[in-house]
């Protein structure tokens, strides 16, 4: 058969279409969230089914400000709500030896304290959980945490003609951050265009549900920000995104002060093709 891959994967690029690999090494690829096989139905089927395209519930962190010792254990500033026992942690450039601004692989052992492996991603493509672990070289001095800029915490990739003329994309994700009087801002995005924006400061945590539908292959529709069965005075808007071509669904999360903390939890993204 033929998959193509939703992630960056064992030196195959998002959107690589392969068709050399064995089956059994196809269905660990599809099982594991990595691709999906070409077509994704087969020909004699002819009901669009809804269908998940990407999810994640391994954290995804943007640190506080700490130290990451030289033997790889990182001691954050400020403590974040739960003990990780796996996560991705976004650290500036030079918080490890050598290390760029980016994605490191942590493993914690209380609210402060962890690990910091040499696991890697510079942009956040999809948060797995690393077979080899070996402990990053630390700077062994502070680091101030980046501040202002819209990172990306999560994204799945809606390969070219999934949705047809009239598909729609259903996303729920949980970001959970610190309650304080400072902004935490949540972003979600199709393509460049953000559809939703959330703003918060004294609360703990924000769910995002929204759906997306295409009113052509050229258009779409955003619902309004509404709770179940309440009226709104916001109405709907129209995007222009060509959903012929390969379009990312993220989620992005941007700090306004260094000592604070966000956590992409959860983030799943659902599609219904075009009956």
């Amino acid at each position: 058969m033929t998959i193509r891959f939703l992630a960056s994967r064992d030196g195959y690029a998002i959107g690589s279409i392969v068709s050399t690999l064995a089956a059994s090494a196809e269905a660990a690829y599809v099982q594991g969230g990595y691709a999906e096989y070409d077509g994704q139905r087969p020909s004699n089927d002819t009901v669009p089914v809804r269908r998940v395209l990407g999810q994640q519930s391994v954290p995804c962190i943007l640190a506080p400000s700490g130290t990451i010792a030289t033997a790889g254990v990182v001691t954050l500033g400020t403590a974040v709500a739960l003990t990780y026992p796996r996560a991705w942690v976004h650290f500036p450039a030079g918080a490890v030896v050598g290390g760029l601004a980016g994605w490191y692989y942590c493993v914690f052992s209380s609210t402060t304290v962890g690990t910091v492996y040499t696991n890697f991603q510079a942009v956040m493509d999809k948060p797995y959980i690393p077979t080899s672990l070996t402990a990053v070289v630390g700077s062994n001095a502070g680091y101030t945490a980046a501040t202002g800029a819209d990172v990306v915490m999560g994204s799945v990739v809606i390969p070219a003609n999934t949705l047809g003329q009239f598909g729609q994309i259903d996303v729920h994700a949980f970001m959970s951050y610190l309650d304080s009087a400072n902004n935490k801002i949540t972003n979600l995005k199709l393509g460049s265009s953000v559809v939703a924006t959330l703003t918060a400061t004294t609360t703990d945590g924000l769910t995002i549900r929204k759906r997306i539908a295409n009113r052509n292959t050229g258009q779409q529709v955003i619902q309004a920000d509404l709770a179940e069965g309440a009226a709104s005075g916001t109405t709907a808007s129209l995007l222009a995104i060509d959903t012929t071509a390969d379009v990312v669904v993220s989620v992005t999360g941007q700090k306004g002060t260094a000592t604070e903390y966000m956590v992409l939890e959860t983030f799943s993204v659902e599609v219904l093709p075009t009956p």
